[in-house]
């Protein structure tokens, strides 16, 4: 008995131990292909997860102000918009020369998609390394629909959206590292851009799809809208879109606000617009409102080359004025050679790269005003009259500059000098601040 027992407890210690060793020797190897397969599996989830379950690590409405936009005041927030096909490198040689930093494009979906799935990013290679070498900044506008999809100007079904989203992703994944700032399509409250009508409920979940991609790609990015074409109170696209929840995903509000003399009435629409936002999202009143188109044509038939620089000049200044840390000029180049308003609105002819007024006038100011803060606009008692100081941070100098909004005024200083303004911008550099006479 004692012989039959211990020989039988042995056998089945022997089976035992093989059993342990066994399911060790399983688990080191499935360690091991774990170890391997885990960094390809986290780099996949980390940059191309599309389902979104879990979103508590993407950053919304990041309050980036201070990070990522140009600092308010300054001409840090300089831009000009241009056709992504039609530049070339002295186009960007001039741009620089001239003081701009952010450049704004058109990043069009159906130009780079032109067979599913296949995407040819090479224009934008290549631009995009052009603007670093620059310190420029780039501005992509992630627009239109693609005929892939079946949708043109318009992002309204799940097969369209879906590739949209795909879309995005790539672009956002391959050029997070240039920092750009990224906005959701151009002017969706128009007809011409959002077909078959404008309609605020999908383009806000345009923008939620989108943002959401985004951000899982790149969280510190930078995504701003609607870029709305009408900036006349009472603002109606802009407040059905705050209600359904656009404030809580974009980083900044994008306007063009275009609109005939006096310019600064613009004033007026950016205070309206603050009191918007406030009353739909207490929480984070501050989120910047950037200009993302202002232009002017020069037509002769409407205004000319001067009056287009005086605008020009007028507009920047205005935004400095009002704190907009972005102020985007429309556009780099004439479209055509005729006296055509929609042909005119470039700084620079569309043959010979001649500069116009407007690109020399851009060109002196920015000399002019660099390396200066905006301080105050000095109360007069003339509503029409604007009177801007900046301080150069390095001279310690004043620049001072003035301009009237209606008609010609004479402004008095308390020595007895006296200057003329006129509705073009005068810059002058003065040693201390100046004072006048009739101050409020």
């Amino acid at each position: 008995m004692l012989n039959k027992s211990g020989t039988t407890q042995w056998t089945i210690g022997k089976l035992m131990i093989i059993v342990l060793l066994f399911i060790v020797l399983v688990l080191i190897v499935y360690s091991v292909l774990m170890r391997g397969l885990n960094p390809l599996i986290e780099k996949d989830e980390e940059m191309f997860d599309s389902n979104f379950s879990n979103n508590s690590y993407i950053n919304f409405n990041n309050n980036s102000t201070v990070a990522d936009f140009p600092e308010l005041y300054t001409i840090q927030g300089f831009g000009v918009n241009i056709h992504s096909q039609s530049y070339t490198y002295e186009d960007l040689d001039m741009m620089e020369e001239a003081g701009f930093k952010i450049i704004r494009t058109d990043m069009l979906w159906h130009e780079i998609e032109k067979e599913k799935g296949v995407y040819d990013f090479s224009t934008f290679d290549q631009l995009l390394s052009e603007l670093d070498k620059r310190n420029i900044r780039p501005y992509l506008i992630l627009d239109y629909g693609n005929p892939l999809y079946g949708c043109t100007t318009s992002v309204t079904t799940t097969q369209c959206m879906e590739g949209y989203k795909n879309f995005i992703k790539m672009a956002v994944a391959r050029y997070k590292q240039y920092n750009p700032i990224w906005e959701i399509w151009n002017e969706p409250d128009v007809i011409h851009f959002w077909y078959p009508q404008p309609a605020y409920q999908e383009y806000t979940n345009l923008v939620k799809e989108a943002v959401f991609v985004i951000k899982s790609v790149d969280p510190r990015a930078v995504v701003i809208g609607p870029a709305v074409g009408n900036l006349n109170y009472p603002y109606p696209f802009l407040e059905e879109c705050f209600k359904r929840g656009l404030l809580d995903y974009v980083d900044a509000v994008s306007v063009h606000p275009y609109r005939e003399p006096p310019l600064e009435s613009v004033i007026d629409d950016y205070a309206n617009l603050r009191n918007l936002i406030k009353q739909y999202n207490p929480d984070n009143p501050d989120i910047p409102i950037i200009a993302g188109e202002w232009g002017e044509s020069s037509s002769q038939s409407l205004r000319n080359e001067e009056n287009q620089a005086k605008y020009l000049l007028r507009e920047f200044l205005i935004n400095l004025y009002q704190g907009i840390p972005v102020t985007i000029w429309y556009k780099w180049k004439d479209d055509g050679t005729s006296d055509k308003k929609n042909d005119n609105w470039g700084m620079i002819t569309r043959e010979n790269f001649t500069a116009k007024q407007a690109l020399n006038s851009f060109t002196e100011m920015t000399k002019i005003l660099q390396d200066t803060d905006f301080i105050e606009r000095i109360n007069y008692y003339d509503s029409e009259v604007f009177l801007l100081l900046f301080k150069n941070n390095f001279t310690s100098k004043y620049i001072f500059v003035g301009w009237s909004s209606g008609e010609e005024k004479k402004i008095n200083f308390s020595d007895g000098n006296m200057v003329t303004l006129t509705d073009c911008p005068e810059f002058m550099e003065i040693d201390e601040i100046p004072n006048f006479v009739n101050l409020n």
